[in-house]
C-alpha cells in the first residue's frame, strides 16, 4: 500500500498487474487502515455509554456503602444497649 499510494492512475495500474491486484483491492486495504486508526461513531458512542453507566455503579455504590455503614452504626448502638 506505501508503495502504490503516490502513483499514478497509469502506474497504479501497471503495479497492480505486477502484483496480480485490483485497484480497488488496495483501496478498500486502505480504507481498512484508515478505519483502524481511528475510532469509529458507533465505538464512540459506546465508550459514552459505558462510562455513563460506570459513574451510576460508582453512584450507586457510594449510596450502597452509606447504608452499610448506618446499619453497623446501629448494630454497635444496638448491642451495646444489650
Amino acid at each position: 500500500m506505501i508503495q502504490a499510494a503516490g502513483l499514478g492512475d497509469p502506474e497504479l495500474g501497471a503495479f497492480c498487474r505486477e502484483r496480480c491486484l485490483y485497484p480497488n483491492q488496495l483501496a478498500r486495504w486502505w480504507q481498512a487502515a484508515e478505519d483502524a486508526n481511528g475510532p469509529s461513531a458507533s465505538s464512540m458512542a459506546n465508550q459514552r455509554e459505558l462510562e455513563r453507566k460506570n459513574q451510576d455503579l460508582i453512584r450507586q455504590n457510594r449510596r450502597l456503602q452509606c447504608e452499610s455503614e448506618k446499619k453497623e452504626k446501629t448494630l454497635s448502638k444496638a448491642a451495646t444497649l444489650l
